[in-house]
């Protein structure tokens, strides 16, 4: 996947809070770097991809 807009990043945030709910855990791996950067711009990349935010800086 190399874009995601903001349906789509609605719908994770709702299936990891379902998931979250139920006591399991969500998370995204091996995105592409366009993805990465919209989920961090977004402020849900640490949501979404525990442990990895302190690793991405968005670049140009």
């Amino acid at each position: 996947m190399a874009f995601i807009d903001s349906t789509g990043m609605g719908t994770l945030v709702a299936c990891q809070r379902a998931v979250t709910v139920r006591g399991g855990a969500l998370r995204l791996e091996n995105l592409a770097s366009v993805v990465r950067r919209q989920l961090f711009a977004a402020g849900l990349l640490d949501m979404l991809c525990p442990g990895t935010e302190d690793r991405v800086a968005p670049s140009n």
